[in-house]
């Protein structure tokens, strides 16, 4: 264990510090809502078994052989990258494993599986989870190379500045033989008025943002419609307090219809710097360019899930100026996400 987290500090919560990423503000605010972080219950998470079965299935596809099967043994060490609620690394743990590092950026949801893990219900976990605060942007240089047999990373890697510079750091990190596996929003799904929304929130500061979302309740998914519809033509509220935006979404109104803005409209959205649209033969070229073998591939309309098996003789290693640029395979302006980071450091 030593050797892993050489590179962070130990905090008095008993979270690991390695870096903060510049939004932590945002997941820090939105784990904070989904966790209900302001009253005294810890939000127990719900069917782990099912998620069980769903890490099994993620790296246990079908395309391996008997002699490639994969054995959740104590030793059997498990990296999860921007972890959220942590479910998955809950079920690593349930499947056998006693070396999970469970990390995220935001500070918030690590301090809710904190204190999770005194209930004795969580004790087996409490042993076995590692808890990491890190950016993801800067893992590479969080772990040495080759020190886990699994990383994933799941709805993640598409709000990087470079997915596929952070797949290839993700591979870093996997020692030979070992299993990669992530998912991500595929061509085409960002619908253009998440473009809008974006183009006109990420110019904003992200305090502004948030109180914008967060002073009329717009994060709570089953009551944003009406919410969203008070907000807009039924109150006057939020027309005297933000004039600005409510303009600007009256005009999406006009330009889309409200049942779509009720329906595209995300906090989340709305304030992440990057949301990459990937081009799944790109990634698929990419990610078989440094050796590893695709041992299973999932396409849904939206997104792809790959699980990806790094070579005996470790991945092919790049200079920087062989990563890819984003405009290569996305559409999305990373400018807009740029000037945000800026100001977050500013």
């Amino acid at each position: 264990m030593k050797s892993l987290l050489q590179n962070f500090a130990k905090e008095d919560s008993g979270i690991y510090f390695h870096s903060a990423p510049p939004s932590q503000q945002l997941y820090d605010s939105i784990w904070k809502e989904f966790h209900n972080l302001d009253s005294f219950d810890v939000k127990k998470p719900k069917n782990l078994e099912i998620t069980e079965q769903k890490l099994s299935a993620l790296i246990l596809p079908t395309a391996f052989s008997q002699s490639q099967m994969i054995s959740f043994s104590k030793d059997f060490s498990v990296l999860e990258v921007c972890a959220g609620h942590g479910s998955f690394s809950l079920a690593a743990v349930n499947l056998g494993s006693r070396n999970v590092y469970m990390c995220d950026g935001s500070k918030s949801t690590l301090l809710h599986m904190s204190a999770l893990l005194e209930d004795p219900e969580y004790s087996v976990h409490k042993q076995s989870l590692h808890l990491l605060q890190a950016d993801a942007e800067l893992i590479s240089k969080a772990f040495p190379r080759e020190s886990f047999n699994l990383v994933f990373q799941r709805f993640a890697i598409h709000h990087m500045r470079n997915p596929a510079k952070t797949a290839y750091e993700l591979a870093s990190l996997v020692k030979p033989g070992g299993i990669l596996c992530f998912n991500y929003f595929t061509e085409g799904c960002t619908h253009q008025i998440n473009r809008d929304l974006r183009s006109f929130f990420l110019n904003r500061n992200l305090e502004y943002v948030r109180s914008v979302f967060l002073n009329f309740d717009l994060c709570r998914n089953e009551k944003k419609v009406s919410l969203l519809r008070n907000a807009l033509f039924e109150s006057n509220d939020f027309k005297l307090k933000f004039p600005d935006v409510h303009d600007f979404l009256m005009k999406l109104v006009e330009k889309y219809g409200f049942d779509l803005l009720a329906k595209k409209i995300h906090y989340e959205d709305a304030n992440t710097p990057y949301l990459h649209n990937i081009d799944r033969r790109y990634m698929e070229n990419f990610v078989t360019g440094l050796g590893m073998q695709i041992l299973d591939k999932r396409d849904t309309v939206d997104e792809q899930t790959l699980t990806l098996q790094v070579p005996h003789s470790g991945i092919r290693i790049l200079e920087e100026w062989q990563i890819p640029n984003t405009s290569e395979f996305s559409d999305e302006d990373t400018r807009l996400g740029d000037e945000l980071i800026a100001r977050c450091g500013a």
